[in-house]
């Protein structure tokens, strides 16, 4: 029973942090500048990519870039995130994937 609560709560977390990427980010969202690190991220069967990182209110804040380690790439990409809860972020290229319209100018 004390085992089930926790895994619940980490559940709902993940969830409401992909609702808040997916439908939260495009309307609300605040573009910003992100370094990418020679820090990587590594999934099960897939190849090891890049992460970024960005500070806002003197806190950093890291995501996947989705950058191969192997390939080329830029220093910097466009991040979003919400400026309420910043660790809910996402590159905007995720968005330009999926053909969301969004006013984004990284500076």
């Amino acid at each position: 029973m004390y085992i089930s609560i926790p895994l619940l709560l980490i559940t709902v977390f993940f969830i409401i942090k992909r609702f808040s990427v997916d439908i939260f980010l495009p309307i609300n969202g605040k573009c910003i500048k992100a370094l990418v690190t020679s820090k990587t991220f590594s999934r099960r069967w897939h190849r090891d990519e890049l992460l970024y990182e960005f500070h806002v209110n003197g806190e950093d804040y890291t995501g996947n870039s989705a950058i191969d380690i192997d390939s080329s790439h830029k220093d910097s990409i466009c991040v979003v995130y919400l400026k309420i809860i910043p660790s809910v972020n996402m590159r905007y290229s995720y968005f330009i994937e999926r053909n969301r319209e969004m006013n984004c100018k990284c500076q």
